[in-house]
């Protein structure tokens, strides 16, 4: 058990944990209030070299505002690392079809509705995805229906060979989304941002001006914590419209 200081209201636990995936399981990170619940769920899906810091602090800070967070391992065991080069996670990347991630949320979503995890409140999961891991959160929302709500940090959205074109369908997205973005990230194209709020005007998109794509990741070199601030807020305003604390 932890104690959360100056953040938040609830003793959380965190621990890693196996998710059962057919005949067996995939890694995955917990965190959720020390208390029998049942809580709202957010699924976080980890950025390009897969599950690390930037997830689990995640977890950990929705945890402490009353929400049991699972982040799972859309690598399946075979992420890159967090100091894979940016070719070295694409290539690994490639080995993760849409289709793969789509079916193992499945298997998530039965596993939070089961008996056997009493600790979830049984309904559909809000997304929030990083990276790479924002785009198959979106990709969800619009293809899923046990999708409560998406957030999506720095996530690509422009087409891409042997991708769905998530850009190219967002105003069919029937789910509330909530995009944060750099202005200045080297890796996306600001305008596709612009686009996606134009596509669907129910949904909010924001981009931080002088901030790049790891603006949420203390351990980066472009970790910009006024920025990280105000999307965590955000963050917390998302979940709380969508997931309100049971009393």
């Amino acid at each position: 058990m932890v104690v959360p200081a100056n953040e938040g209201s609830y003793s959380i636990i965190y621990k890693p944990i196996g998710v059962p995936i057919g005949a067996g399981e995939f890694d995955a990170y917990l965190a959720r209030p020390d208390g029998a619940g049942p809580w709202p769920v957010v699924v976080v899906l980890p950025s390009i070299r897969g599950l690390g810091s930037a997830e689990k602090a995640m977890a950990r800070h929705l945890a402490k505002h009353g929400r049991a967070v699972l982040v799972v391992d859309t690598y399946r065991g075979a992420a890159p690392g967090p100091r894979a080069s940016l070719e070295a996670a694409a290539a690994a990347l490639a080995g993760v079809p849409d289709a793969r991630v789509l079916a193992d949320l499945g298997e998530v979503a039965e596993y939070l509705a089961a008996p056997t995890t009493p600790w979830a409140d049984g309904l559909a999961p809000i997304l929030l995805g990083f990276d790479t891991g924002g785009r198959f959160a979106l990709l969800a929302g619009l293809v899923r229906r046990d999708v409560r709500g998406v957030v999506a940090i720095s996530a690509p959205l422009g087409a891409t060979e042997g991708r769905f074109d998530v850009l190219g369908h967002l105003g069919s997205l029937a789910v509330p989304a909530l995009g944060l973005y750099g202005a200045d990230d080297e890796l996306i194209d600001v305008a596709d941002v612009d686009r996606a709020q134009e596509s669907s005007p129910s949904s909010r998109f924001v981009a931080y001006e002088g901030v790049g794509h790891d603006f949420m990741d203390p351990a980066s070199d472009g970790y910009h914590p006024g920025a990280e601030g105000d999307a965590l807020a955000r963050i917390r305003g998302f979940v709380e419209s969508l997931a309100p604390i049971p009393t």
